[in-house]
């Protein structure tokens, strides 16, 4: 919602007194882009934690390489 809004270049209208900073991307500027690196930062370790575990457990049930240089 905060992408859209930034897109939009207005923030959303949500009632008063239930939305914080993270939900007010045009008007907290940088603070909401600095907010955004770093959960974007966060997310970005979780698909490579997820891809290492698959790989493990491919190699674990005897996948060949072929086949997981195919996958990838």
């Amino acid at each position: 919602m905060g992408l859209a809004a930034l897109r939009g270049g207005r923030d959303p209208d949500l009632p008063a007194g239930s939305h914080s900073l993270v939900d007010q991307p045009v008007t907290a500027g940088a603070v909401w882009t600095e907010w955004l690196i770093r959960y974007l930062a966060i997310l970005r370790e979780r698909p490579s934690g997820a891809i290492a575990a698959a790989i493990r457990a491919h190699a674990d049930q005897g996948g060949s390489y072929d086949d997981l240089a195919a996958a990838m």
